[in-house]
């Protein structure tokens, strides 16, 4: 029988005291990096998000899914390096076709993301109805992406005043089809109400410490915007 790895999007893990959901991102980089060791070692991988609020709102193709796992049956693992996912994988076949774990992959994306490792990632990221018709709705032209990040700190605590020099450079390099995307609501209405420019109708929020599941929708509204967009700055 194939081994095959399940990358759990989990909520709770059996070595964690509390509850967090992770980033959107964090997720990610955790399923292109297993992906990346899988696929090397010809090994299977299958991806378990029925137990993530992101369910909600992504149809993956059915090839790449598992029936639920049991949370408390699955560690949260981070990894400081390739090997040591290999080595972490490697062991934990010892006895066993199929494991699942739930994991961030460290902090660093592959150098190069494989042809293999994007068309699986492709395969999860499929809108549902409802964020279609939400995408479809706004996206009635050609349309453009200026980005402002503004950093986790910003989208967790914020700030109400400020951004002059912000406001400046986006006045600075904007152009009549930008649509801006950024991690401050409150510089985005700044920047909405006193340059004019089409800001999202969503509310910037940091998924993995908010947890609310309607966050997830705003989230991956303005991921597939920017993966549908013309050019972006």
């Amino acid at each position: 029988m194939k081994k095959t790895v399940v990358h759990v999007w989990a909520q709770k893990a059996r070595n964690m005291s509390d509850e967090s959901t992770w980033g959107i991102g964090d997720q990610l980089r955790g399923l292109v990096n297993l992906k990346e060791v899988s696929w090397r070692r010809g090994w299977g991988i299958q991806v378990d998000i029925r137990s993530h609020p992101i369910e909600g709102y992504l149809c993956p193709e059915p090839s790449i899914l598992v029936d639920r796992q049991r949370q408390e049956d699955v560690d949260f693992v981070v990894f400081d390096s390739f090997l040591a996912i290999d080595r972490y994988l490697s062991n934990s076949f010892d006895g066993h076709d199929k494991i699942s774990l739930s994991t961030n992959g460290g902090g660093r994306w592959p150098r190069r993301v494989s042809p293999e490792a994007k068309s699986f990632a492709r395969k999860l990221l499929q809108p549902c109805d409802e964020l279609v018709r939400k995408l479809g709705a706004f996206v009635d032209a050609e349309y453009t992406i200026i980005h402002f990040r503004l950093g986790d700190q910003e989208m967790s605590a914020g700030r109400s005043d400020g951004f002059e020099r912000e406001l400046a450079l986006l006045k600075m390099y904007m152009r009549p089809t930008d649509v801006l995307l950024t991690d401050s609501h409150a510089f985005k209405m700044r920047a909405h109400n006193e340059l004019g420019i089409r800001v999202t109708p969503t509310v910037p929020v940091h998924v993995g410490v908010s947890g609310a599941s309607e966050a997830y929708l705003d989230t991956l509204f303005e991921f597939f915007l920017v993966t549908s967009v013309t050019s972006h700055m």
